[in-house]
Formats: structure tokens, sequence, C-alpha cells
């Protein structure tokens, strides 16, 4: 078995269910050496056109399987690479599909939706910072879960009224 050394790494990865929490946990992007939450957001949004496809149920479904396995995966690799550590990604991808999860099928709203949460996730305004301070995967989870509610409250009004799609919004 190969260790490979990371710079926050605490533990080293031992055994199989180790190299599958830390799959799951990276998203295949989290170890892009700068803004690896922005870059698991924006695959994230990228992969939500597909998704956005299907069922409001099945959305919710698959919400909820990432973020079960997130919580788990992201977990284990605290031990492995400490507290909230860059490599988990998993979070920004629950957040980030909880942020789409009702705008409709428009590159606009997906950007929008997009800009909010990373501004959300950066800023960590109360609840989000005090959600992180929780315990383990939880508190890696917790905090952009709440920031994907967040934008997806934020973003209804506009849904509602329909503001992002009218040409109006976007000339001011």
């Amino acid at each position: 078995m190969r260790i490979i050394k990371r710079p926050n790494q605490i533990a080293p990865l031992s055994g199989p269910l180790d190299y599958i929490a830390a799959a799951i946990a990276s998203c295949g992007v989290g170890f892009i050496p700068v803004s690896s939450g922005t870059f698991a957001s924006l695959v994230a949004t990228a992969a939500w056109i597909s998704l956005s496809q299907l069922s409001w149920i099945t959305q919710l479904e698959i919400i909820l399987l990432v973020t079960i396995l997130g919580t788990w995966a992201s977990h284990r690799m605290e031990r492995c690479w400490g507290h909230d550590p860059s490599q988990v990604v998993i979070d920004e991808v629950a957040g980030q599909w909880i942020a789409l999860l009702t705008v409709p099928t428009n590159p606009i709203y997906f950007a929008v939706g997009f800009l909010l949460f990373r501004i959300f996730d950066i800023l960590k305004p109360p609840p989000i910072r005090q959600a992180e301070r929780q315990p383990g995967g939880i508190g890696i989870m917790l905090d952009d879960i709440i920031a994907g509610f967040a934008v997806l409250l934020a973003l209804l009004p506009f849904q509602l009224l329909g503001v992002i799609s009218h040409s109006k919004f976007l000339a001011w």
C-alpha cells in the first residue's frame, strides 16, 4: 500500500474504505491546489444541468444520498486530513444543488445561484458560521447545506416574480 502525504494530513489513508471516502469527499476536484470549493461548485452547477431534467423527488433523493455519503466521507477524511480539510468538497456539491433545487432551467438562474452560493459559503453569515462549528462530518456538511437553503430562499421571490428572466433585470 502506497501512502501519499498531504500537507495537512494527520493519519494516512488505510484500507479501501478510506480510499472510497476520499474519492467521495474530494469529488475529483478536491485536490486542485487553489479554490477547490469554487471548482466543486462549478462542477456541481454543470452537473445540475442534467439533474434538473429529473423529477423533483428524484433530485431530492440524490441530494439526500449525497448529503448522507458526504457526511460519512468527510467525517472519515477529517481524521486523515485535519479539521474541515480543503480536499473535502462534497459539501459544496450538496449545498450548490440545494441552492439550485427550485430554479428554472435557465443559465442566468444557474449563474446567479452559483455566485450567491459562493458568496454565502465564503462570507458565512449567521447561522452558517455557527453550523460550521459542529464536530466532524456534520459540521463540514451543515454550513454548506444551510448556505444552499439561504440561496434557495433568496432566489424564490425572483422566481415567483419572473424578474431574472426579464431583460430589464439584465440591463439593470
